[in-house]
């Protein structure tokens, strides 16, 4: 049966075909779908990509070979291997493909362009739900991801807002201090100063008083000397109206002096008591 198989092919195609490749192929495809439902994915994808060297372009195989290699987490070539369907023109395939790069975005924390990827899977094919749900799914992320960015926007922001009213207070505060030092400073200058000018002004006033007082010393000196002066020369005059020098009177002063004596002398020797009468009075 077989045998008369392919000499209908050979005899359709004009003899141009493979047979030996085309056997191959066909046991390729076999080993790689058995290895691929038993979860054999290496096994899967050696077949696979054998298959596609052969020159196989069947979307089936090449959706297979990138599903393999997202099982084995091998991303990087599953993404390779989905991108060859993005442009396919069934509809599943295309949608799958873009779906299965958004999911692998997405993992990656990529969410604006997982978002991409599913939008454009959806429009491949509207009926995919599972591309739907995960749009859906990454929408509300990157909405949490908004509020979550303009919540610590706003925390930063007025974090930035204390530290700034903080600052500026601890300026003022530095501010006041050196102020409050600076008019320190200058009281206790100004009291230097004005202790120095009392001081220097107290000299003066003692030097003035000192000054004063050494004048009315000096009047006063001088005075007395006037006067004595005026007296010597009054009594000089005195002396001359009555004929005498001044050894006569002092000589007559000094014998008015004795007198003057003896006479005290006389009266504290007299009884101070009148005498009683009949009584005799010593």
């Amino acid at each position: 049966m077989k045998t008369l198989v392919y000499l209908c092919l050979l005899l359709w195609t004009g003899g141009n075909i493979d047979i030996g490749k085309i056997a191959k192929i066909n046991q390729l495809k076999e080993e790689a779908t058995n290895a691929y439902k038993n979860k054999n994915f290496n096994v899967a994808i050696n077949r696979y990509e054998e298959l596609v060297k052969l020159g196989v372009s069947e979307e089936p195989v090449l959706l297979n070979l990138a599903h393999a290699y997202f099982n084995t987490k091998d991303t990087t070539n599953a993404i390779k291997s989905y991108s060859r369907l993005l442009t396919s023109n069934d509809k599943y395939s295309k949608s799958v493909a873009h779906q299965q790069i958004g999911v692998i975005k997405a993992n990656n924390k990529s969410y604006q362009e997982a978002l991409k990827f599913f939008k454009e899977s959806i429009k491949a094919m509207p009926e995919n739900e599972e591309a739907r749900h995960n749009y859906e799914l990454v929408k509300k992320i990157l909405e949490q991801q908004k509020k979550q960015q303009e919540q610590q926007n706003q925390n930063k922001d007025n974090k930035d807002k204390q530290q700034q009213e903080k600052e500026k207070q601890e300026q003022q505060e530095k501010q006041q201090k050196e102020q409050q030092k600076q008019e320190q400073k200058q009281n206790e200058q100004g009291d230097k100063k004005e202790n120095a000018d009392k001081k220097e002004q107290e000299g003066k006033d003692d030097k003035k008083e000192e000054k004063k007082e050494g004048q009315k010393d000096e009047q006063s000196e001088k005075k007395g000397k006037e006067e004595e002066k005026e007296s010597k020369e009054k009594r000089s005059q005195r002396l001359q109206q009555m004929n005498l020098t001044e050894d006569q009177a002092k000589t007559i002063l000094d014998a008015m002096k004795n007198n003057e004596v003896q006479y005290l002398q006389q009266n504290k020797k007299r009884p101070t008591k009148k005498p009683e009468k009949g009584k005799p009075d010593w």
